[in-house]
């Protein structure tokens, strides 16, 4: 019940926006018809408003295309349509501007209002004729050979009222064309007639739905080809254009020797005349009638919106303009009454084409889709609509089953509602990286794993798997405290004993494995040794990538455990496991097990074994496409339920490389904390989803992200890969995470953001550590989008998603980037001098010596001083902030109070867009209800977001050198709270662990051996060499610094001067319109006194003087030029004396 509400009022609202938007459009061509017919509006001008008309469809159509299609990529670029149906294409275009010309040129101005507006709907007649003959076909073949005679005579009326349905349509223009030509009081010529069913008959035909899916699928039939389309909205651009021009020179004589002269006629005559408001209204009521019906198709209810607008917008049209201009007083309803008989008919038949598809039942055109929240490229053959033709248009246009092809349709259905794969269950890795976490932070970590992992995944027919790889946690050959620490908390946690903790020594270091920690779901710990594998997150993600990709998803033939289940039991039950696994004085020794022996122990005790499991799969899977892998970071806090809906996305769309939830920052109530959940909310609210929707998420945050197994698999040995310059080491190593996105955008992989899958994580407390943080952010932003513009060429041609929309966001962000802080600036001292009258030229050069003393401190200062300084500027910026918003509501009242007092309406003034400006994080607010609470943040932001857009960049980049991780390094701490040093974790003595101690992974399993061997080699061994040059030395380093702060520092000085040109250059400009709104004022009368003083007397009220006027030398200078009047200047102001006449006007 619930539900058909909910549907109910959910289409009373689109019929009511879509009928008001044809409302809308109809009665602003009614308004348009009347200035032409009524108030002679010249030839030319109509000329020039059917062609703006017509063609801002045709624009709109090539501007989406244009938008939304990679132009130039290989792997999205389908073929073309078959050269006969190209061919057809471009002919059904021109015809179709052809038509649409002529009717709109030469017809829409004789008939009568209401046919207009119905008669239109005859276009659908051949759409009609093919769904009625279907329609009898089925009746005829679902009839029976024995049939009473009351069915019989019931059959041969529906046939017989059928067949005149379909003979309808197809003659009643040119019934009406006749009609209004010869017995009619209209004007309506032979020629107009003649042209009106010409018109209609091409564009049905062009509109049919068969000819307008030759024209769009690509060859072979299983795609539409954009591109084309594109082609074909510009052709018939063209043809509308040559049809206007050829048609208007037949038809004014002077047009053909002064085209161009008439055309700015008609453009003046346009704005004499006000013509371009209707104009307007009726391109905005087009644009978002098509767009409400998209809408409405897409929760499959275009069926009732469609025709309950079809069938109140030309009524309420006709009655709404006729209000409008007062029709019935002053007896211009004739031509909506129609007081003449002949009249009378022809509205009343071009009504019955307008009802037909309305209530006619065997009319399936209009139906509703089969599947929900389709795409518009699946629904509708363009994007586009007709004026002329409003609603038989979106009728045509619309396609309830797809326009691709049935079979293709029916399978991607399929795949959404299977959530189960035929090729069996999935598997997810969830890979973690620690390094110097705290107990809080590893407590939180082990919560959301345990709650993850005792989760229900059987129903979702999903395995589960843990890896934590635990950087530079060996030292002196023991695990360190902080990693005995972690295994203390993770017994605790699950109740394990030291005995249920599998440990081995690796090439790597040392390995821990955990069998059934929850239910049958298992869990690795990898403990890195720094004498043999390289530090830094990087290299730790390289660890386990290719661990889960290369070994744990792929089956082994030597792991038979279902066959020797019971053999291996009851051999590996005489074992004393106790003693291997604890890594005790009375371990056995490698040496003393043969090799059958440690085969058994390894397959009795490790997850590795194929363990068999009712109506489960092996726990290796060899389709990496349902392999996946869920990247967190140590402090991340999640919960199952978020980690399905990844999945859930991931899966469900097979063109997703990688998908990342909304992250929620936490910390201590300090103001750099509000400042980043504010920040979190906004870019989480507009960049992440704008970005998922025209294109691809750039960056999938390493602290909760989930990527495609197959993905990873094509870029993990380009991920691997060590950093052979100093650029490439700010690519890779600064910002992992960010250059495994651009790796995956490279090979054609669209990431996603899913905002339901939230994750808390915590955030930088202080300024220091919140600057340490950003500046490894910022270098990698900076520098991948860099990357990414230097292959720009190839990642079109790889990427579908990297459409024109697209593109221009991604330079729209490193712009904004590299010139934030000029921009900045320049906006807070144009505010002073607009609010707090303080002149640019004394508060620009103030703020340039602050900002050139801030790069100052962070070029040549130390760390302490560079804190020291940004807190300064912080502190500044936020006082400046503060003025600033205090004058701008005194500024903002007095305006309101002043145009309450003397103006009647309410005149846009530029303070609307500051609070639109401020809107939008309400409107994104209310589209989040969950996150409303983000917005007590927001002055927090306000306040600081200055500041950090002016120091950030400048403190990054000089920072260039510093290659530490920023956050956890010595003499930092953490984002929780302060690290505990190591001689304060004796406690968990008792997990000590010494890894010369226990057996080598060889004994056990040879394969996985050799496998971390031959990786330590290869890749992450700390003697892995890189080709031929080293790593990017700090000489490397410092001349890209160099050259990169040379080129910020005058992109920004650049910048910061061509803005403050605009500026002065708009005051002047805004200073002399005002003057000349002063000149247009009535004289005042001037009386000459004896001592020749001029003496004003006031004839009119009291002249406005809230408007500031400045007048620079040069401009008084010029003034006074004109002979016909003097210029002077007194104790009243500026006064304009005319020379001839006693008059002038004051100032």
């Amino acid at each position: 019940m619930v539900w058909f509400l909910w549907l109910t009022s959910l289409s009373v609202w689109f019929s009511l926006g879509m009928t008001s938007m044809l409302v809308t459009s109809h009665v602003s061509l009614l308004w348009l018809l009347r200035l032409y017919k009524y108030e002679q509006v010249h030839p030319v001008t109509w000329y020039l408003v059917v062609l703006i008309l017509l063609t801002v469809p045709c624009m709109a159509e090539v501007i989406y295309w244009l938008w939304t299609t990679p132009i130039i990529n290989t792997c999205a670029r389908n073929k073309l349509p078959p050269v006969r149906h190209l061919c057809l294409g471009l002919l059904s275009s021109t015809l179709e501007g052809v038509a649409l010309a002529a009717f709109g040129a030469e017809v829409a101005h004789a008939l009568p209002e209401p046919v207009l507006l119905t008669l239109p709907s005859s276009v659908m007649a051949l759409a009609i004729v093919k769904d009625i003959l279907s329609y009898v076909k089925n009746l005829s073949q679902s009839s029976s050979k024995k049939l009473s005679e009351s069915t019989r005579c019931r059959r041969a009326g529906i046939l017989a009222i059928s067949a005149l349905l379909a003979i309808y349509p197809l003659l009643i223009t040119s019934l009406v064309g006749v009609l209004l030509c010869f017995w009619s009081r209209f004007e309506f010529s032979s020629a107009q007639c003649v042209v009106a069913s010409t018109s209609v008959f091409l564009l049905s035909t062009t509109w049919d739905s068969e000819v307008m899916s030759l024209t769009i699928l690509s060859f072979g039939g299983n795609t539409r080809c954009s591109r084309v389309q594109m082609i074909y909205a510009s052709v018939k651009a063209v043809a509308i254009t040559i049809t206007l021009f050829l048609s208007l020179t037949f038809k004014v004589a002077l047009f053909r020797n002064y085209p161009y002269e008439h055309l700015i006629f008609a453009f003046k005559e346009s704005a004499q005349f006000g013509v371009f408001t209707p104009v307007f209204l009726c391109c905005f009521g087009g644009l978002f009638s098509f767009l409400l019906c998209v809408a409405a198709s897409k929760v499959c209810l275009i069926t009732p919106v469609l025709q309950i607008s079809m069938f109140l917008s030309p009524m309420l049209a006709i009655v709404l303009s006729a209000i409008l201009w007062n029709d019935f007083d002053t007896g211009a309803f004739w031509e909506v009454s129609a007081d003449d008989l002949m009249s009378c008919i022809v509205i009343v038949l071009s009504a019955g084409t307008w009802l037909i598809p309305i209530f006619a039942s065997a009319f399936q055109r209009l139906g509703n889709a089969q599947v929900a929240n389709r795409k518009l490229t699946e629904s509708f053959y363009s994007f586009s609509w007709s004026p002329f033709f409003w609603e038989p248009r979106l009728v045509l246009n619309y396609e309830k089953y797809s326009i691709l092809p049935f079979e293709d349709m029916m399978l991607q259905n399929q795949e959404l509602k299977n959530s189960k794969p035929k090729s069996g269950g999935k598997t997810v890795f969830i890979c973690t990286t620690m390094y110097k976490e705290t107990e809080a932070e590893m407590s939180r970590y082990l919560c959301s794993i345990k709650s993850t992992l005792d989760h229900d995944w059987e129903q979702l027919d999903t395995r589960v798997e843990a890896h934590v790889v635990f950087d530079s946690s060996i030292s002196s050959g023991e695990i360190n405290g902080r990693g005995r620490h972690f295994l203390g908390l993770l017994c605790g946690m699950f109740d394990l004993n030291d005995t249920d903790l599998h440990k081995f020594s690796t090439p790597y270091g040392c390995q821990i494995e955990i069998l059934k920690i929850v239910k049958t779901h298992s869990m690795l710990i990898h403990f890195k040794d720094p004498t043999k594998v390289k530090a830094k997150k990087r290299w730790s993600q390289v660890m386990y990538m290719h661990y889960v990709l290369k070994v744990r998803s792929h089956p082994r033939d030597n792991y038979q455990y279902n066959k020797e289940e019971n053999n291996s039991k009851s051999r590996c039950s005489q074992i004393p496991i106790n003693s291997v696994t604890t890594g005790t004085s009375n371990f056995l020794k490698a040496d003393s097990l043969s090799n059958n022996d440690a085969s058994e122990l390894y397959r009795a005790s490790q997850i590795r074994c194929v363990q068999k499991h009712e109506g489960r799969r092996s726990a290796c899977v060899r389709d990496l496409n349902q392999v996946y892998v869920l990247t967190t970071d140590a402090d991340t806090e999640f919960t199952a339920s978020c980690v399905a809906r990844l999945l859930y996305v991931c899966s469900t769309h097979r063109a997703l490389g990688a998908v990342c939830g909304r992250t929620v920052p936490q910390g201590s109530a300090t103001p750099i904390v509000w400042y980043q959940k504010f920040e979190y909310a906004k870019d989480f609210w507009l960049v992440k989803s704008s970005q998922n929707i025209i294109g691809s998420v750039t960056c999938c945050p390493g602290c909760f992200s989930m990527y495609r197994g197959e993905a990873l698999s094509g870029i993990v040995d380009s991920f691997s890969q060590p950093a052979e310059s100093a650029f490439q080491s700010l690519v890779m190593d600064h910002g992992e995470d960010r250059w495994l996105c651009t790796l995956l955008m490279r090979h054609g992989w669209r990431l996603a953001y899913s905002c339901s899958a939230r994750n808390s994580t915590h955030c930088p407390e202080t300024l220091g550590e919140f600057l340490r943080q950003r500046r490894r952010w910022v270098l990698s932003e900076l520098f991948n989008m860099a990357a990414i513009f230097l292959s720009v060429r190839k990642l079109v041609r790889e990427n579908s998603s990297f459409s024109v929309a697209f593109l221009i966001s991604l330079f729209t962000t490193i712009v904004w980037v590299i010139v934030s802080p000029a921009t900045t600036l320049l906006c807070v001292c144009a505010g002073m001098a607009a609010l707090c009258s303080v002149p640019l030229t004394g508060s620009l050069p103030i703020a340039v010596a602050i900002f050139a003393g801030y790069c100052a401190v962070c070029w040549f200062g130390s760390q302490r001083q560079q804190k020291i300084a940004s807190l300064g500027l912080t502190l500044l910026m936020a006082a400046a902030v503060v003025a600033l918003s205090i004058f701008f509501i005194i500024y903002i009242s007095r305006k309101i109070q002043y145009d309450t007092d003397h103006l009647s309406g309410a005149p846009f003034r530029p303070y609307i867009l500051v609070l639109l400006l401020s809107g939008y994080a309400i409107y994104a607010a209310l589209l989040h209800p969950g996150e409303v609470t983000s917005l007590m943040y927001g002055l927090a932001y306000a306040l600081l977001f200055p500041a950090i857009f002016v120091a950030l960049p400048v403190y990054a980049l000089a920072n260039m050198l510093d290659q530490s991780w920023g956050t956890r390094e010595v003499g930092t701490h953490g984002c929780c709270q302060k690290p505990e040093p190591e001689e304060c974790q004796e406690d968990y003595r008792d997990h000590a662990v010494r890894v010369c101690n226990l057996p080598h992974l060889s004994i056990v399993q040879q394969e996985e051996n050799d496998f971390w061997t031959k990786l330590c080699k290869s890749h992450i061994g700390n003697n892995v060499s890189v080709r031929k040059c080293p790593i990017a030395t700090a000489d490397d380093l410092r001349r890209l610094r160099n050259k990169t702060m040379l080129l910020f520092l005058s992109a920004n000085c650049l910048w910061a001067l061509g803005l403050t040109v605009m500026y002065i250059s708009d005051i002047e400009l805004s200073d002399k319109s005002r003057l000349s709104q002063w000149l247009d004022l009535e004289p005042l009368e001037v009386k000459k006194s004896s001592n020749h003083d001029e003496q004003i007397e006031r004839t009119e009220g009291e002249l406005p003087h809230d408007v500031p006027l400045r007048l620079s030398e040069e401009d008084k200078t010029a003034l006074s030029g004109p002979p016909w009047f003097t210029v002077c200047l007194d104790l009243h102001g500026l006064l304009f004396v005319d020379s001839v006449n006693p008059t002038c006007r004051f100032l």
